[in-house]
């Protein structure tokens, strides 16, 4: 055996010393002294012959914590699941969590040259504890102290923050508790909450504002060409349903929130904002001010929308089917209220109706945690709050003359939402008496299939006679879209190259599938079959589909408060950022604030109960 300076020297500093004391460890258990045999088999024979006592151990050592964990049954796969079960609880601080997977391929028995379906089944891991970077074996796992464990002392380091923290976060919670904002039923700040804002760096932003600009270009072209050239007229018209009217009103886009996934240049390493959704009619603005007041940080939300009403009034016409936004869309009129603009949420149905969907048809999730607050008294919520003097019903909603140029509207709401409800008409109205609607009623802005009109030659040579370098932005930073239509997809580069890319509802399916990750396939997360059938099912659909190039998020390591007050830190997160956008009357472009969601092990990044979320902040410093 090498001498203990020698091994030290081999991996050095405190990651060193801790190989040596799990070295030693296992020598007390059995591990030979001769090191010619791995440590994985030492453990194998260990799980082995000495799996009860193992169990044993870990229970005792556990406690009352390791009551939830059943009892290996005879035969039952995988063999090691209540040790299994049981490190999950041990490591639970570490995050370490496990999981079973099983899929059915089919494949082509060589002899025979028939097609078998075979059975995989497999363990999967999450954030598996290391020591100095070195994978532990499972025996090492029911024995090792975690003081031990990679990431202990982070640990520790945590638990002192949350006591220098503590103050900050209360103050940071109650400001924001102040604005009214909530989501549903729930309550206040109902998210896993940032205990700082996320710093980026400041070329983030410039990238970003340049990403607009060219948006914004892009909207334009498709207002010109739309009925004047062919190829794009019938390319945002595929998959339209009957019942959605092929409306394109005078007016522009003058209000965006894409969805943004933070990537790496695979050249240069580099930071790459990449625009994965062009959410046209986006809720969020209230949320997001809520957590500027509550950071104490500029309101830079609130601010773009002064500078673009200028006076104006400022009206959200929105549909009954998103009232859960309701608290996020008043408490952002009540915050421009403040500000001296008139500013009223109007919904499509009466206010009762809109209580009765609440009480009866919000249902309360059904692993909610218990310390938040789960009130369907939509009426109470808001009196209580003092947000119902910004919010009305249809009653109340302005007839199709009674708006002018002295009004912004915005519309809340997606055609599937206001068809057959007269509301669509009024818009027209109120734009023909000089109204400005800033995400004006354009059937095609709701479909994601405008994405994929930006590689179109007409809308690319529309946008360069403008500005030769937005198409190269476009391309950059606008992730690759296709419409899945014969004649405007390669369905064999799709199966081909299926890790790199996704599926998804492009609008107008009638169900909201559209937003929410709701439906998203992921070629990577499928076998070769199931994403070639998926293709072609989905290609068959009355209502459009489109295939996007999978981005790749960098993944974040940030602290965040967690719903018992303590402070831990999620790891290796993928990204959502979701900067608004308002484009002035003189055509500049205005930053408007932005929020960035954080999520672990799921491509599905949007607002969920393990998803922490908080502003950005841009500095000159390399985050």
């Amino acid at each position: 055996m090498k001498k203990r300076a020698e091994r030290v020297r081999e991996v050095t500093g405190e990651a060193g010393e801790r190989l040596l004391q799990l070295e030693e460890l296992r020598v007390r258990h059995g591990f030979p002294k001769e090191t010619a045999r791995r440590a994985s088999g030492w453990s194998h024979s260990k799980v082995t012959t000495d799996r009860a006592q193992l169990v044993a151990y870990l229970r005792a050592e556990l406690g009352e914590a390791a009551s939830t964990v059943a009892t290996a049954k005879q035969g039952e796969w995988p063999r090691n699941r209540e040790l299994f079960d049981l490190f999950a609880i041990k490591f639970h601080e570490f995050r370490f969590d496990w999981s079973m997977g099983r899929r059915i391929d089919q494949v082509v028995n060589k002899q025979t040259g028939a097609k078998e379906n075979r059975t995989r089944e497999w363990v999967s891991y999450k954030h598996y504890p290391t020591v100095g970077g070195h994978a532990l074996t499972l025996a090492d796992m029911a024995l090792i102290p975690l003081s031990l464990v990679d990431g202990y002392d982070d640990l520790r380091l945590l638990e002192i923050a949350r006591r220098s923290v503590d103050a900050k976060v209360a103050t940071c919670l109650r400001r924001m508790e102040a604005t009214g904002i909530g989501y549903k039923g729930l309550e206040g700040v109902s998210w896993l909450h940032l205990t700082d804002p996320l710093q980026l760096p400041k070329a983030v932003q410039v990238m970003l504002m340049a990403t607009a600009r060219a948006l914004f270009l892009l909207f334009d072209a498709v207002g010109e060409l739309f009925g004047h050239d062919e190829t794009l007229t019938r390319f945002l018209s595929h998959g339209k349903p009957d019942r959605i009217p092929a409306l394109m009103t005078s007016g522009r886009m003058d209000f965006i929130r894409p969805d943004i996934v933070l990537a790496t240049h695979p050249e240069t390493g580099a930071w790459l904002p990449v625009a994965t959704e062009l959410e046209s009619a986006p809720a969020g603005h209230g949320m997001t001010h809520a957590t500027q007041v509550g950071y104490g940080l500029p309101t830079e939300t609130v601010d773009a929308f002064v500078r673009y009403l200028n006076g104006r009034k400022y009206l959200v016409i929105a549909t009954n089917e998103w009232s859960e936004y309701a608290f996020d869309q008043a408490a952002f009129c009540r915050a421009l209220a403040e500000r001296g603009v008139e500013a009223h949420l109007f919904f499509d149905r009466p206010i009762e109706e809109i209580h009765e969907r609440a009480r009866t048809g919000w249902h309360k999730p059904s692993q909610l945690d218990p310390r938040l607050k789960w009130n369907t008294d939509f009426l109470g919520r808001l009196r209580k709050s003092g947000l119902l003097e910004f919010v009305h019903g249809v009653d109340g909603l302005p007839g199709e003359d009674d708006l002018g140029d002295k009004t912004v509207v915005f519309r809340f709401g997606y055609f599937d939402n206001f068809v057959n409800t007269g509301i669509l008409d009024r818009f027209v109205r109120w734009t023909e008496r000089g109204a400005t609607i800033i995400n004006p009623p354009w059937f095609c802005l709701e479909s994601k299939v405008l994405m994929a009109a930006a590689r179109l030659p007409s809308v690319q040579a529309w946008i360069r006679d403008r500005d030769p370098e937005a198409v190269q932005v476009l391309h950059r930073f606008l992730a690759e879209t296709r419409l899945l239509a014969d004649g405007f997809v390669d369905l064999e580069e799709l199966e081909r190259d299926r890790a790199f890319w996704l599926t998804k509802s492009a609008g107008w399916d009638g169900h909201n599938w559209s937003w929410g990750a709701r439906s998203l396939e992921v070629g990577v997360q499928t076998s070769e079959a199931e994403w070639s059938r998926s293709l072609r099912e989905r290609m068959k659909l009355p209502h459009p589909m489109v295939a996007q190039h999978f981005i790749k998020s960098r993944v974040f390591r940030a602290p965040y408060l967690d719903l018992d007050g303590t402070v831990k830190m999620m790891d290796d997160a993928r990204s959502r950022l979701t900067p608004f956008f308002l484009r002035q009357s003189n055509g500049t472009v205005d930053w408007a604030g932005s929020m960035i969601t954080l999520r672990a092990d799921s491509y599905r990044i949007h607002g969920a109960s393990d998803a922490a979320e908080g502003p950005v902040i841009f500095t000159n410093e390399e985050a």
